[in-house]
């Protein structure tokens, strides 16, 4: 059978939970990524807050904002020290800034994917964030979204991997550690140790609407 998660809590080397959290018309949800993180001094709530406000700089500047309803607040970013077991989840604590496009809603499930790309082949070595929110400004067709839109969303997560680098916590995929396992040939496959691997970009594949994978409080 295929390699399974390590139970127990989720310990991974060198890396920190990167929560952005957002709501849409009172529903909350979020976009996890990881940071890596060498210090030897402990993951404060003053660094969330810092994040945040780069963050939110990120999301203007880019033209995010614009492409963005009303109704959708960035809240908040959040951290988890993932170096060690059972870390409390520190939150930032300035005010959300909410989306700036006229346009209409568009289905609450839909996302445009920004996929991250680290040095290393194969699919456990690639990475995608959702982003949703849009307007139906933002639509060239019923199936794509237009290239702007891409660009701004792109422009968004370079913003994101650049304050994260200067605040000395570059983007990373995380890897919780997998238990031994077998491939579909019936191949056997080697346990692999918790890890994080610096991304090294951020790019459009395509321009499809896609869906969200959205739990609601999460």
């Amino acid at each position: 059978m295929a390699r399974s998660p390590v139970t127990g809590p989720v310990v991974i080397p060198n890396a920190v939970q990167v929560r952005l959290v957002w709501s849409e018309s009172g529903r909350a949800y979020s976009n996890v990524l990881h940071g890596i993180y060498t210090g030897t001094s402990s993951i404060t709530a003053q660094m969330a807050e810092t994040l945040f406000t780069a963050f939110k700089t990120a999301f203007t500047s880019s033209g995010y904002a614009a492409a963005i309803l009303p109704t959708v607040q960035f809240e908040a970013v959040s951290l988890k020290d993932l170096r060690t077991a059972n870390q409390p989840i520190l939150l930032s604590s300035s005010a959300p800034v909410v989306g700036t496009s006229s346009g209409n809603p568009i289905s609450i499930g839909s996302a445009l994917v920004v996929s991250l790309q680290t040095a290393q082949s194969g699919r456990q070595f690639r990475g995608r964030v959702f982003l949703a929110g849009m307007s139906d400004a933002t639509l060239a067709d019923a199936r794509t979204f237009n290239a702007g839109m891409g660009a701004a969303a792109v422009s968004f997560i370079t913003g994101i991997m650049g304050a994260l680098s200067s605040n000395s916590m570059p983007l990373g995929l995380a890897q919780r550690a997998l238990a031994a396992g077998t491939d579909k040939a019936g191949n056997v496959l080697p346990p692999r140790v918790a890890n994080i691997i610096p991304v090294t970009n951020a790019s459009m594949t395509d321009y499809r609407i896609d869906t969200q994978r959205r739990r609601l409080g999460r």
